[in-house]
């Protein structure tokens, strides 16, 4: 164990303290506290997103912000699944054709991440914020347990393709820790949730959790960049710190209402 392999640690927990800190003053504030806060989110990642992507012109990506924030209170404010899908749609052409690069991955993962954030809006209105809790916190200890795993234990690479720092047991780590998690914490907000299917969703929505955060790396190495920002020091931008999140919100809305 080399101290190179911590050097970043004191940063990023700093740093997470303070998204911690102002993630939780939005729930406090309640459904349209959480709300703001998660459309300045979706309007941060593509504005990350497009500076990756045409890192020559500065303006795109606060245009790219402006559309994902307009298509985000859109799909809350129109919930019929067609109206959404009209509105998801008209979102993909325009990024496309603001990104210029990588038109239907960036056009696909704006979608992405829109869906997500209604997703999270969603899960507060419904369910409350332990649901939150829950879901974000799966994914925190799924990327903590992965970090420290891969660190200590280290191992074959998981997908080295994209993520060359990712290994198999920090993989399996991160879907241990996620059970824990949803053991201690579901039961309170889905009490008739058996232990067997309690244990299938954590491993799966940490799995998803850890393919969006390689999505996102093959993105990035496509771009040649390292970070998606440097609005979060430790972490990079804001991307890398919710392609987590984006992952595991989209196979929630997906099975959760079946589920809970």
């Amino acid at each position: 164990m080399t101290s190179g392999r911590w050097n970043d640690l004191r940063t990023r927990i700093f740093s997470a303290l303070i998204l911690l800190a102002i993630a939780g003053g939005s729930l406090w504030l309640g459904p349209a506290g959480f709300g703001m806060f998660v459309l300045v989110l979706v309007a941060a990642m593509h504005w990350e997103l497009a500076r990756m992507i045409v890192p020559d012109v500065s303006w795109q990506g606060f245009a790219a912000g402006g559309v994902a924030a307009i298509a985000s209170v859109g799909i809350v404010i129109y919930p019929d699944p067609v109206q959404q899908g009209v509105i998801l749609g008209l979102n993909a052409v325009l990024q496309a054709v603001l990104f210029r690069n990588m038109i239907t991955r960036a056009a696909l993962y704006s979608c992405a991440i829109v869906l997500s954030g209604l997703v999270l809006y969603r899960l507060d209105l419904t369910y409350g914020v332990r649901a939150i809790l829950w879901l974000t916190g799966l994914v925190v200890v799924t990327d903590i347990a992965g970090y420290f795993a891969g660190r200590i234990i280290g191992g074959p690479k998981f997908w080295p393709r994209f993520s060359p720092k990712k290994t198999w047991s920090g993989a399996v780590a991160g879907w241990a820790a996620a059970v824990g998690l949803s053991v201690a914490m579901l039961p309170r907000i889905a009490p008739d949730l058996s232990l067997f299917a309690i244990v299938i969703l954590a491993i799966a929505l940490s799995f998803c959790s850890q393919m969006g955060d390689i999505f996102e790396s093959a993105i990035k190495r496509k771009c040649d960049v390292k970070d998606s920002s440097n609005l979060i020091p430790g972490h990079g931008g804001v991307l890398d710190r919710m392609d987590g999140i984006v992952g595991a919100a989209l196979a929630f809305g997906l099975v959760g209402p079946w589920v809970l």
